[in-house]
């Protein structure tokens, strides 16, 4: 377990929407990639757009870098609704 001190409480935004048909991968290869679709199934995960990773916010201040292949897979809308908006 983590000490507290290094407890994860904020992420950057690898988020995507189904329901938007928008991805977000603030941290690619070349800087941060926005994608849009009108057509398919909507977003996709960011790390299909290029996303190598992102910075969590740890209680003690700092920032932590966490590979995409380390991160987990959020549902990100209050309404628990997986077509809304998902966050890695």
């Amino acid at each position: 377990m983590e000490p507290a001190s290094k407890a994860g409480r904020l992420s950057g935004g690898c988020d995507w929407s189904k329901g938007e048909k928008r991805t977000f991968a603030p941290h690619a290869r070349r800087g941060a990639v926005v994608s849009h679709t009108e057509q398919g199934s909507g977003g996709m995960p960011p790390a299909d757009i290029g996303a190598v990773g992102g910075n969590r916010g740890l209680l003690d201040g700092s920032l932590s870098w966490r590979d995409m292949a380390d991160m987990s897979i959020y549902i990100g809308s209050q309404n628990g609704n997986q077509d809304t908006c998902l966050a890695a």
